[in-house]
């Protein structure tokens, strides 16, 4: 990496494409912090407050290289590549085919890519905000197709009005060292400073459970909602708030608070800690830098018997101060006497 300059990476692709471990290659390297849909989440109708928010924040940091993948950048890329002269855009590419059936198991009874009503599929207020529209398609399988068709026209006119700023990898480069070692030579940075993960094929993120019918989304969202309350009347507004929900809720739960995922890197998930002593040592760490509260949601409550120790750690020191069939909350301001 150029030792004089930054280097801003702002990265891209439908989604369903390896986003994730684009961003988790680039934030291995040395003096680099690349984050994966960094919040607040961008609307696909611009937002200018918002493309301003993510200008500075690029600006601001002190890192070397400062990156974020997120599939909603795309209608943002072209202010943003004026703003930041030393940006570069990185955009993966998955099979069109490949990328619909991921997407139709991903979103299992929610449509992100079509107006309704919310009898057939189920509302998110949150993504569905995300996405283009694309109503006129006859089904979500035909819109998610058109949503591939534009995203990838736009990108490429793109690429040929920014040649040497924007680049289109497919996903297979991140599967390999030498498809690894293209993606940090187009970023310019140094060889001593690459590190080289193993990727999994395909580089998609797997839920560990999915909604089976439309009843059950349904019911699926009304307990995240009742999530939300609980969080919302148990916590303070503006304070930090830890979720462990195994990424099940998104931005659903903790309005108007910081929310950290647990385990954290750089604000990004990084999975369930290896063991207790890990697990405590994060809490810790994250108190100290600031968190107010922890929560589970039922997805998680396994975490308690599993990581025994944590549990007791947390009941042993913290105040329990909300604990019902759908979430638990410790405030870690609040010692046990």
């Amino acid at each position: 990496m150029h030792d004089h300059k930054k280097t801003i990476l702002i990265g891209c692709g439908t989604g369903r494409c390896g986003t994730v471990s684009l961003s988790r290659l680039v934030n291995s390297g040395e003096g680099a912090v690349c984050t994966h849909e960094r919040r607040p989440l961008l609307p696909w109708v611009l937002d200018e407050d918002l493309l301003l928010e993510r200008i500075r924040y690029f600006e601001g940091s002190d890192s070397t290289l400062v990156g974020d993948v997120a599939y909603f950048h795309l209608p943002y890329l072209e202010r943003l590549l004026e703003a930041l002269p030393e940006a570069r855009v990185i955009c993966l590419e998955r099979d069109r085919k490949e990328v619909i059936e991921s997407f139709l198991w991903w979103t299992n009874w929610q449509n992100r890519w079509q107006d309704h009503d919310g009898i057939e599929w189920v509302k998110n207020p949150v993504w569905d905000l995300t996405y283009p529209k694309f109503d006129m398609a006859l089904s979500k399988s035909e819109a998610i197709g058109e949503y591939w068709d534009h995203y990838h026209a736009q990108i490429r006119a793109l690429a040929e009005g920014h040649p040497g700023r924007v680049r289109i990898f497919e996903i297979e480069a991140l599967n390999s060292r030498e498809g690894q070692d293209r993606i940090f030579d187009f970023l310019g940075v140094q060889e001593a400073r690459r590190k080289h993960p193993h990727q999994n094929r395909h580089n998609t993120r797997k839920a560990t459970t999915r909604p089976a019918s439309k009843e059950e989304a349904f019911e699926w969202m009304c307990r995240v909602s009742t999530v939300a309350k609980a969080v919302a009347s148990a916590t303070a507004p503006g304070g930090t708030l830890i979720l462990v929900d195994d990424q099940m809720f998104g931005d659903l739960v903790g309005s108007g608070r910081t929310v950290l995922p647990f385990l954290e890197r750089n604000g990004e998930y990084w999975g369930p800690p290896e063991d207790d002593d890990t697990a405590i040592s994060e809490l810790q760490r994250l108190r100290k830098s600031g968190a107010d509260f922890i929560a589970f949601g039922w997805p998680t409550f396994w975490w308690l018997d599993h990581y025994g120790k944590f549990h007791d750690h947390l009941r042993a020191t913290y105040e329990c101060v909300l604990r019902t069939e759908h979430v638990v909350i410790f405030s870690l301001g609040k010692l046990q006497p």
